[in-house]
């Protein structure tokens, strides 16, 4: 079990008067899947990668079981997001001289299974004809595919999924939430950012973001 808290947590880029995200609490859970909706320009992805230990807070805090992860070293940081969250950008990740095979056990090899099924993993995704490709030679939905099977290739405990259904159809959009959902079954969490409400549910925990405020709907 874990609790990743999100405290008083505020985001003022230099240089830009406006406070992007203003004074955020949340709490994250072993099986939370946590919906945060918003129109673009709200704050949603900042607040997503301040709890994803990629961007330090203006001020305010944030948790991993009761400790503060900017207050760790870089390495520790680091290692801490390895083995704890899996970050899905809304441009897609992806080492471009690799293939989608090679990015995923690249990937596996940082994170905490490494007898993670790979191959299962790419069937899962339907890549079995894009594995030994390069991403220059994907689709952008393929491309979206293959960076989510590399994030999970990881076994984060907690995804953070800022717009994942970008670049897909509207089949292995609802594939892709379906596999997110599924995720709750072994005590991970998500965090999805979205502004398309097909795909928040009764049974999410959902906030809305607007002008850097967060607010429990």
């Amino acid at each position: 079990m874990f609790e990743l808290t999100i405290e008083k947590v505020t985001k003022q880029y230099s240089g830009n008067d406006y406070q992007a995200v203003k004074s955020c609490d949340m709490k994250i859970k072993s099986g939370d899947f946590i919906s945060i909706q918003g129109e673009s320009g709200s704050g949603k992805s900042s607040l997503l990668l301040m709890m994803s230990g990629l961007l330090p807070p203006t001020s305010g805090r944030v948790l991993w079981n009761g400790e503060s992860i900017y207050d760790m070293s870089d390495n520790a940081l680091s290692i801490w997001r390895s083995k704890n969250v899996g970050y899905l950008f809304q441009n897609v990740q992806l080492v471009q001289a690799l293939t989608v095979r090679e990015n995923m056990l690249l990937s596996r090899s940082f994170g905490n299974d490494p007898t993670l099924d790979i191959e299962a993993l790419i069937t899962l995704f339907g890549l079995e004809d894009e594995a030994n490709k390069l991403p220059s030679l994907l689709s952008g939905g393929q491309r979206r595919r293959a960076m989510i099977a590399c994030v999970l290739s990881r076994d984060p405990l907690i995804v953070c999924a800022d717009e994942p259904t970008n670049d897909l159809d509207s089949v292995w959009a609802s594939k892709i939430m379906a596999i997110l959902n599924d995720l709750k079954k072994k005590d991970k969490a998500i965090v999805l950012v979205t502004h398309d409400s097909r795909w928040i549910t009764d049974d999410q925990i959902q906030y809305v973001m607007e002008n850097g405020e967060l607010n429990q709907a």
